[in-house]
């Protein structure tokens, strides 16, 4: 945790480092919050990884992304933003390989996807 907290200060020294964490954060947070707005292209993207209830982990992800995104602006929170985002991402590439492994066992083919919902 010292590393961490180390981490933290060195980064809440850095202005050039501060700018990019917000423009990152409100990147991010707009991204999530447009889960809601138009869930269609999010939903086409996700149908592949999150078979599943798609609607449902769109907006699930949406809601991470806001959470993410909006912790990024803040130094006060930014740490735990950043390892919020590498969660994140782990979780999301763990699903993306699982279902792109489970796809080709059984023969199949990886497709993009398709955005005609």
């Amino acid at each position: 945790m010292v590393l961490l907290g180390r981490l933290g200060e060195a980064i809440a020294r850095s202005r050039v480092v501060d700018r990019g964490f917000k423009v990152g954060g409100v990147g991010l947070a707009t991204s999530g919050f447009a889960h809601f707005v138009a869930p269609g292209p999010f939903v086409a993207i996700s149908r592949f990884v999150f078979p599943e209830d798609t609607d449902n982990w769109v907006k699930v992800n949406g809601a991470s992304e806001a959470a993410i995104g909006l912790a990024l602006l803040d130094s006060r929170t930014r740490t735990a933003g950043v390892i919020g985002l590498l969660v994140y991402c782990a979780y999301l590439g763990d699903r993306a390989a699982t279902a792109i492994t489970g796809q080709l066992r059984a023969g199949g083919q990886v497709s993009e996807p398709t955005f005609a919902d």
